[in-house]
């Protein structure tokens, strides 16, 4: 499995100490899929990132550890990261397709880049092999092998960028955002897809997203973040069928559902994480603060493997 403990990602500005992931804690077990919930700027992708050990200056990993599998994904030397765990374990499907694909490379040169780079490329003929039949495992057809980026549609460029992160066969993949910035029947093709995914490869899942829809479709557990910290934590039927923190109550009365009903919206914003309120980050938003949450709250387990961090329990 995955085991992540007290996580913390720090970007180093001139303005301060951005302390972007502090103190994130989960695991994910083989087969099982994770939503991490939140809004933007929440510390959902750069936790992502850190799995992948893809922090770049200034930002740095200053705390906590990260086991997958066997391995001591942060105390491993880079080179041997990359040749022994990030895309033959892990592997990641970047926030943007638009952006994740090289403009003067065709869909198949992605493919062979990715092979040679891990020191996997045999000949081109092997890489088309496999190259096919992920393409197949998405729903796209052999000819999509010769097009540029600019050819495909969004749709089709997520469904490429999701056969790239397979292609070294990952017990393990993060899906950063996979629905952004497409319509909703593409976003309903590319939920089925990883569904299909999931019971034909019996990869685990981490899926990134604010829409509470898609997790709902898609996950076993659900982690909430708010401004770095985890709020809750615990199987998809309890956060969202019992929601304890807050924050989660609202995030999911601000969510439109189909029975309809009155929604509701969050005041105020996100605090800047180079100075953040002490206590309870949410507290200045929380219509149900009290003195006590001038205080850090720590996270206990309310209900079996259901997990929140407030004072309120």
């Amino acid at each position: 499995m995955i085991e992540v403990e007290d996580l913390k990602v720090y970007y180093y500005s001139r303005r301060g100490v951005v302390k972007a992931v502090d103190g994130v804690s989960f695991d994910v077990k083989e087969g099982e899929s994770l939503g991490i919930a939140g809004e933007s700027g929440c510390g959902k992708s750069t936790t992502a990132m850190a799995l992948m050990r893809l922090i770049e200056p200034p930002g740095k990993i200053v705390g906590g550890k990260i086991q997958i599998d066997e391995f001591d994904a942060l105390s491993m030397p880079d080179n041997k990261f990359r040749k022994e765990v990030r895309w033959k374990r892990i592997s990641m499907v970047f926030q943007g397709a638009m952006n994740s694909l090289t403009p003067v490379y065709t869909v198949f040169d992605h493919f062979v880049e990715t092979l040679k780079a891990h020191d996997m490329f045999t000949t081109k003929e092997e890489a088309r092999e496999k190259a096919i039949k992920l393409l197949k495992m998405v729903g796209l057809k052999e000819e999509i092998l010769e097009r540029y980026p600019h050819e495909l549609s969004g749709g089709q460029k997520q469904r490429v960028v999701i056969a790239l992160a397979l292609l070294l066969d990952p017990k393990y993949v993060i899906a950063d955002e996979p629905t952004t910035a497409l319509d909703v029947v593409v976003q309903a093709q590319i939920i089925n897809a990883l569904k299909d995914l999931q019971e034909k490869v019996g990869m685990s899942l981490i899926l990134i997203t604010h829409d509470l829809g898609v997790l709902s479709e898609l996950s076993d557990k659900i982690l909430v973040m708010y401004a770095g910290k985890a709020v809750e934590y615990g199987p998809l039927e309890k956060v969202l069928g019992n929601p304890l923190h807050p924050y989660t109550q609202l995030l999911l009365q601000a969510t439109p559902k189909i029975s309809g009903g009155e929604l509701k919206w969050i005041p105020g914003s996100p605090p800047d994480l180079a100075n953040p309120p002490k206590g309870c980050r949410f507290r200045p938003r929380c219509p149900k603060a009290f003195d006590k949450c001038k205080e850090e709250p720590k996270m206990k387990e309310v209900e079996h493997n259901h997990w929140v961090a407030c004072h309120l329990y």
